[in-house]
């Protein structure tokens, strides 16, 4: 879907053009499948207890596959992070750990009069959209 970074009808930023006619929620029942814009994609993620840093904000991408091999690594269970299934271990959140560093990337492709793209961030090996687009050829 396409989208900007306006507010939508509510004042929220993020708002997806559904057709021609129309942006945000459709009306009725129905609505769309999310999308890949970045109001949708990003979501907050909260480490608290006595083994994440305090107070401390962290811009590394973070998924519900990172938790699991994260908690079995805080309870002392050893992770082949060689196979830690898609997830890593944010040890970026855990006390006395050093920054983590994330390298972005954009991958294009087109198709007829269309082009399409992806915006990739990748930390500790592991790759997570931060946003996509499509759009006609210019």
């Amino acid at each position: 879907m396409a989208w900007t970074s306006k507010p939508n009808p509510y004042g929220v930023r993020g708002t997806q053009t559904i057709n021609s006619n129309m942006t945000g929620r459709l009306p009725g029942v129905a609505s769309g499948h999310g999308g890949l814009n970045p109001w949708v994609i990003h979501n907050t993620f909260l480490a608290w207890g006595a083994d994440f840093k305090k107070q401390t904000r962290i811009d590394v991408p973070v998924s519900l596959a990172d938790v699991t091999p994260t908690v079995l690594t805080l309870l002392g269970i050893d992770v082949d992070e060689s196979n830690a299934g898609r997830g890593r271990i944010l040890r970026e959140v855990m006390k006395g750990a050093a920054a983590a560093t994330t390298k972005k990337r954009i991958l294009k492709t087109s198709a007829g009069s269309y082009e399409a793209s992806l915006q990739i961030s990748t930390a500790a090996g592991h790759d997570y959209i931060d946003t996509g687009s499509r759009q006609r050829a210019k």
